[in-house]
């Protein structure tokens, strides 16, 4: 997060769960010290295929919970080249 006229300290402790077949299950909880504002984003699932070492394709599903803001679901594809 960047904001241009104010500091902002973040604490970002995470897991990341491998799980087979290529899928991973992520979770992250963002910690705003300085007003005591969280963001728990849970349920990212990834689903990753890698056909050549160099590239792969994919999906992602998530999650997000913003206290006292607002919650947010979505997917995501992508495809990634590796160097």
């Amino acid at each position: 997060m960047d904001y241009s006229d104010s500091a902002t300290n973040i604490i970002v402790p995470g897991v990341i769960l491998p799980l087979p077949a290529g899928l991973s299950l992520n979770e992250r909880l963002y910690l705003v010290a300085d007003n005591d504002g969280f963001s728990f984003l849970t349920n990212r699932l990834t689903l990753e295929y890698r056909p050549d070492p160099s590239y792969s394709c994919g999906t992602e599903l998530g999650h997000e919970h913003r206290a006292g803001q607002y919650d947010k679901a979505g997917a995501t594809l992508f495809c990634r080249y590796w160097w």
